[in-house]
């Protein structure tokens, strides 16, 4: 409580990189005293980063347990009806902070909300919310569904976040989106999600044919993160002839950390490239040997955290909503996607490490 008090009064500094560092501190401490001041703060004053407010009200949102029932339902009933109210940069934060509410309260919560309002920006943001939460997954196969691609990929994305196997059919279906993003999203999902098995290997390797680039990339990180290899050297065929620089660079890390049935041609490969190859990243990838991939399950010894990332495209100067986008994560999975009205990515649960943006699909295919 504290540290609390301490922080919260740099919600109003004149620096706006100040404000953000205290909400999303406040985020993290999850303490339900501070719910009521930022309430206050988001409701009745004029002169406040209501965005920065909104963010930080996730942190007394995670600990809305801890509050009476009665009083549980009436925080709930008037956050939906701010969000229902709201517009644009704060609508998208607020979103954000009510993915932390406790998981029971999340389909109910989010269900309401996307009754009163047929709006695909909305959806497309509720889906990016429920990443990882079980309880969301009829809902987002509800909204995997919807005729716009924004909302498709965010929902496809979603519902690897998990890892249940029970979806493993309905994404199966998802990777033959007409969609890049949707599609790349579909194989990502696709690999969190089916255990380690010949079936997945078989799945990941049929994806390796795909005209779409992130869908071989995404392929490729599936294979090596489960510890699979496809037949016939397909993996070494791409790492020498693949158009995509970005394919060839996963094909590298895949032979370097999983061992083939045809090591000898995984050397010649890895030679060759180093030999030849014309881009930096990738001749990097060939010359140097990553680390073992980490067994399935168990990745990283942090815990995931939540990621929200502003894209600016190149020659700008400030992020861009709805502009396409590719976000690197940490155990090299990309997600597709465009940005929300702020220009910012929501990552509920990614693995701890650096995160990357890179080319969006759509400028991926044009190259």
């Amino acid at each position: 409580k504290e540290l609390m008090a301490a922080v919260e009064p740099s919600l109003d500094d004149a620096n706006g990189r100040v404000r953000m560092a205290a909400a999303l501190s406040l985020r993290r401490m999850a303490v339900s005293e501070s719910f009521t001041p930022l309430w206050a703060r988001l409701t009745t004053t004029a002169a406040q980063d209501r965005e920065a407010v909104a963010v930080a009200l996730g942190g007394p949102l995670k600990s809305l347990l801890e509050l009476p029932v009665m009083i549980q339902a009436a925080k709930l009933k008037d956050l939906s009806q701010l969000i229902s109210s709201s517009r644009g940069a704060v609508r998208d934060a607020l979103i954000e902070s009510a993915s932390f509410l406790p998981e029971q309260s999340l389909p109910q919560f989010f269900a309401a909300l996307l009754t009163r309002s047929a709006d695909s920006a909305l959806s497309a943001k509720v889906a990016e919310a429920l990443a990882g939460r079980p309880q969301a997954r009829a809902m987002l196969r509800n909204l995997s569904a919807s005729p716009d691609a924004r909302v498709r990929a965010n929902a496809v994305w979603a519902l690897g976040g998990d890892g249940d196997p029970s979806e493993a059919k309905f994404l199966q279906n998802a990777v033959s989106d007409a969609d890049p993003a949707v599609a790349a999203n579909a194989v990502a999902a696709l690999a969190l999600t089916v255990p380690a098995s010949s079936e997945l290997g078989n799945l990941l390797c049929r994806a390796l044919s795909d005209a779409r680039s992130y869908v071989r990339v995404n392929a490729l990180v599936g294979l090596r993160h489960s510890q699979l290899r496809c037949s016939a050297g397909r993996e070494s065929a791409l790492l020498l002839r693949d158009p995509s620089p970005a394919v060839r660079k996963v094909a590298a890390e895949l032979l370097h950390s999983v061992t083939g049935s045809n090591p000898v041609d995984d050397g010649r490969a890895l030679a060759r490239c180093r030999r030849h190859e014309v881009d930096v990243d990738v001749a990097q990838a060939c010359q140097q040997r990553p680390g073992q991939a980490p067994p399935r399950g168990d990745r990283s010894s942090e815990p995931n955290s939540a990621v929200t990332v502003f894209v600016v495209p190149a020659g700008l100067t400030a992020p861009v909503a709805n502009a396409p986008f590719a976000f690197v994560r940490a155990d090299g999975f990309v997600r597709c996607g465009w940005t929300d009205s702020r220009g910012a990515v929501f990552e509920p649960s990614t693995p701890a490490g650096r995160v990357s943006l890179t080319e969006p699909p759509q400028a991926l295919e044009r190259n």
